[in-house]
């Protein structure tokens, strides 16, 4: 665990689209929090994923 922390970058530099070096991996988190956590019963997981991503876009894509 300790090898994956020290080659995990420092930096988090933002692009001409406002989008981060972490987006894939923020995104990959919370994918699989909204498969893993996601509540049993009313609302499938294929749901929760869909509003994640749909938050991460205008989190990590915003324009300007």
């Amino acid at each position: 665990m300790a090898h994956l922390l020290s080659t995990f970058p420092t930096h988090d530099p933002i692009d001409e689209y406002g989008r981060t070096d972490l987006t894939a991996l923020t995104v990959a988190v919370l994918f699989l929090l909204a498969t893993f956590l996601a509540p049993s019963g009313s609302v499938p997981a294929a749901t929760w994923i869909a509003a994640a991503l749909f938050v991460m876009r205008f989190v990590f894509f915003a324009e300007g």
